[in-house]
C-alpha cells in the first residue's frame, strides 16, 4: 500500500500559510532561532475548503501519478511513495478559496471529479499496455 506521508506540504499547512511572510516552514525555522512571525490579518471575505480524494477504485499509485498530482497547485497530501491504493483509501486532499462557501465546496468537488478523471484515465491506460 502507498504511504501516507506527503510529498508535500499539508492541506492544513496551506491553509494557514499565506498568514505569515515567507509562509509557515519559514516561521517554524525562525521561531526555533528566537524570532516570533507577525501574522498578517485574516481575509474575512475568503472562504477556504480542503476536500479528502478518495481512490475510485484500485489502482498502481506509481511516481507518474505522483509527479501529476504534486504539479496540480490546488492538490496536497500526496502519497510520498508509489504503491497500490484499495477502492476508498485517500490519495489527496484538494483546495480552493472563493467569495462564498458555495462557490467554494463547487470548485471542490471540481476539483476531486478532476483527479478522479485523471485517476481512472490512469487506471485504463495500465489495462491496455502489456504485462509483459
Amino acid at each position: 500500500n502507498a504511504t501516507t506521508c506527503a510529498r508535500t506540504p499539508s492541506a492544513s499547512m496551506q491553509l494557514h500559510d499565506q498568514r505569515v511572510e515567507g509562509g509557515l516552514m519559514r516561521a517554524h525555522v525562525e521561531a526555533t532561532r528566537g524570532h516570533l512571525p507577525t501574522l498578517r490579518p485574516r481575509v474575512e471575505h475568503a472562504v477556504h475548503g480542503h476536500l479528502t480524494v478518495f481512490a475510485p477504485c484500485e489502482f498502481d499509485l506509481d511516481t507518474a501519478v505522483l509527479d501529476a498530482l504534486d504539479d496540480l497547485p490546488y492538490c496536497h497530501d500526496v502519497a510520498a511513495q508509489a504503491g497500490i491504493v484499495e477502492p476508498g483509501q485517500p490519495v489527496c486532499t484538494v483546495s480552493a478559496f472563493g467569495a462564498s462557501p458555495d462557490a467554494v465546496e463547487a470548485m471542490l468537488f471540481e476539483r476531486c471529479a478532476d483527479v478522479h478523471a485523471r485517476l481512472l484515465a490512469h487506471a485504463l491506460k495500465e489495462e491496455e499496455e502489456p504485462s509483459w
